[in-house]
């Protein structure tokens, strides 16, 4: 089950290995290039280059697709490269019984036998209060923010991503490297720069704060044509329309006089359902439903203790489709089971009850206001004013039935 299907004269000996490092590479020889602290090669002139900078020799390969072989690049004998594509290993697979203390079975790990080849990462340059863990974990891996950073340098976060494992989130930001902890493994932080800003234990995409930390996220607009923005509770329970796609999420965001320089992306427990920005520029879409009431939040939002409540707020506003003003007719009292509703069903011009003419909305929901299904020849709208009890003052109905009997009869 390995391309080199006999063992070197000496098959007990160790892999020669002429220098630990060169620019750029380094030789691991235990346990992954991921964990301890490097980057995996993922392609054939990638570990060659790698091979020949470390000074080995390409006589073979590099070949990948073997169940017994590292993930990775890799060298045997001093001159036979292995690229294994990554999930290509199996643990537990035949191997050479000549490699030791696997027993004829691999554990698809780097070797004195079978050397990892990896991309050296740059030291972290992070804040000063930085404290390196991601879920109580000090992490090998970091992402680093490089010049043009928009909360400047030094700074650091272990990672954007949906994983709630420690240390799982990988995915580094516009303007930023993944960089390595200055001694890969240790539990205490080198000592670095001071700090423009602090930074919690993460658990959102984004995970450490902007340089003034309890400073509302920037609003360059309250609306623009088609939008606007929510600072509490919810698109709904504002009177708006939620945004669905990030399409329609980086639509909105740029109409408003936001940035896109990150996202929108989406799947995260802990940030509020639909379109939403932190930092005037970092655009989250998340799918309805996905916040949980109690998640895991950055402790820098003040007066959650740490806990979502799956609201939009001034630190993470959200960004809706405006509706538009409602036109009722004159005796329409704006309710559904006593309760004055933000957001209505509106008659359009080839209405059967002609306009204006106003419903709550259809539905099986015994909820106040919880039903919002409009029928065909009718738009959402919203109230005038969003929330107020007393009715806005309208044009006078032409229609001769001062309530008429609607097929989806107002509560």
């Amino acid at each position: 089950r390995s391309p080199i299907p006999s063992p070197s004269p000496s098959p007990r000996s160790p892999s020669p290995r002429p220098s630990p490092s060169a620019e750029g590479y380094v030789v691991v020889t235990s346990g992954t290039c991921q964990s301890a602290g490097y980057k995996p090669l993922k392609t054939a002139t990638e570990c060659r280059a790698a091979a020949l900078a470390l000074g080995y020799k390409d006589d073979w390969g590099p070949h990948g697709g073997y169940d017994d072989v590292v993930d990775g690049c890799s060298v045997r004998f001093g001159t036979d490269l292995f690229q294994n594509p990554v999930g290509q290993c199996r643990i537990g697979a035949n191997t050479p019984s000549w490699i030791p203390l696997l027993n004829g079975k691999t554990d698809c790990q780097c070797s004195v036998y079978q050397p990892c080849l990896c991309e050296d990462l740059p030291i972290c340059q992070c804040h000063d209060s930085y404290d390196w863990k991601s879920f109580g974990q000090t992490c090998s891996t970091h992402c680093m923010a490089t010049a043009r950073h928009q909360y400047g340098v030094p700074y650091c976060h272990p990672g954007a991503g949906s994983s709630s494992e420690p240390c799982g989130r990988k995915d580094c930001g516009p303007s930023e490297v993944r960089c390595r902890y200055s001694n890969g493994t240790s539990s205490s932080p080198p000592t670095i720069a001071p700090s423009p800003s602090p930074s919690p234990i993460p658990r959102s995409p984004i995970p450490s704060p902007s340089p003034s930390p309890r400073s509302p996220s920037p609003r360059p607009s309250p609306s623009a044509e088609g939008y606007v923005v929510v600072t509490s509770g919810t698109c709904q329970s504002a009177g708006y329309k939620p945004l669905k796609t990030a399409t329609e999420c980086r639509a909105a965001a740029l109409a408003l006089g936001y940035k896109d320089d990150w996202g929108p992306h989406g799947g995260y427990d802990d940030v509020v359902d639909g379109c939403s920005v932190r930092f005037g520029t970092d655009l989250f879409q998340n799918p309805v439903g996905q916040c949980r009431i109690g998640a895991n939040t950055p402790s820098w939002i003040p007066l959650l203790n740490g806990k979502t409540d799956c609201q939009c707020s001034v630190y993470q506003p959200c960004l809706c489709e405006d509706l538009p003003i409602c036109q009722c007719h004159d005796s329409y009292d704006w309710k559904s089971f006593g309760q004055t509703c933000s957001t209505h069903c509106m008659a359009t011009a080839r209405h059967q009850y002609g306009v204006p003419y106003c419903h709550p909305g259809a539905g099986s929901s015994s909820e106040p206001c919880g039903r919002k299904d409009c029928g065909p020849s009718e738009v959402r709208c919203r109230y005038s004013n969003g929330t107020s009890s007393s009715p806005p003052t309208i044009a006078p109905s032409p229609s001769p039935s001062p309530i008429p009997r609607s097929p989806i009869p107002s509560p």
